[in-house]
């Protein structure tokens, strides 16, 4: 029999400024207040993650995911682009 209890995983996102700045605040309330059933994954780029003593949940690197990084290099490809149509329409 299939289980209907819905699993929840609240995802986000920073890199070590954000950490820094605000993202450590929102991991250490939600270790504290968070229900222990709810899973909490945090993607970090760009970032020391190993340095900073935070709470039991799942780290991943944004770095280690090809999809990311081949969407990184496709989003400079653009911007490069886009700059040269710019300074070709200026001249």
């Amino acid at each position: 029999m299939e289980s209907t209890e819905k699993q929840i995983n609240i995802v986000t996102c920073f890199s070590e400024t954000i950490l820094k700045d605000t993202a450590v605040h929102l991991l250490n309330s939600t270790k504290e207040n968070l229900d222990t059933s709810i899973n909490f994954t945090a993607y970090h780029h760009d970032c020391k993650i190993e340095a900073y003593s935070l709470p039991d949940y799942t780290y991943k690197s944004l770095h280690d995911i090809k999809d990311h990084e081949d969407f990184m290099k496709d989003m400079q490809s653009m911007m490069v682009l886009k700059k040269a149509r710019y300074l070709t329409m200026k001249s």
